[in-house]
């Protein structure tokens, strides 16, 4: 069996790089969240099983590397008939950090909803355009009006 000794010792090794209860919180309005840029990306996911429908979703993941691996973009969602508008709001790791190293990230659920939409995104004074459309087989992005953010596909197909 291991020592209690040796499992305190290592938990303050892993600790250590870690910064409990660290508030480390930034507002656009200082300056922006996505300096480095951001990633979009959209993906279905099964909310409660597989069984249920699938429900849309837009993730976003900053470029920069933070320290921790729990970073959460905050932001504010407003829906209207033709748009959708997303402002960043913040960075916040939340009460605790996790010792690994990664983006920053939201996973926004978006209206499944067929037919075009533009997607607006907010960063600060900054602010990105994109067309969506949407059908039950794929989701198209087209970029408008873009300068912090960037899409990896046009066109993201959906599960059966």
């Amino acid at each position: 069996m291991i020592n209690h000794k040796c499992i305190i010792i290592i938990l303050i090794t892993l600790l250590q790089g870690c910064q409990l209860f660290e508030a480390d919180r930034r507002s656009y309005s200082e300056s922006g969240i996505a300096d480095e840029g951001l990633l979009i990306n959209f993906r279905e996911h099964h909310k409660d099983s597989k069984d249920s429908d699938p429900e849309l979703f837009l993730d976003l993941q900053t470029k920069e590397i933070f320290k921790c691996a729990n970073y959460r973009i905050d932001y504010k969602k407003r829906s209207k008939d033709t748009s959708i508008e997303i402002r960043l709001l913040g960075i916040d790791i939340g009460p605790f950090c996790l010792t690994a190293f990664g983006p920053a990230y939201a996973h926004i659920s978006f209206p499944d909803v067929a037919g075009k939409k533009e997607l607006v995104i907010m960063d600060g004074d900054l602010r990105d355009r994109y067309e969506i459309y949407i059908t039950d087989t794929r989701v198209d992005i087209t970029p408008i009006d873009v300068s912090f953010t960037e899409t990896g596909r046009t066109r993201y197909y959906r599960k059966p």
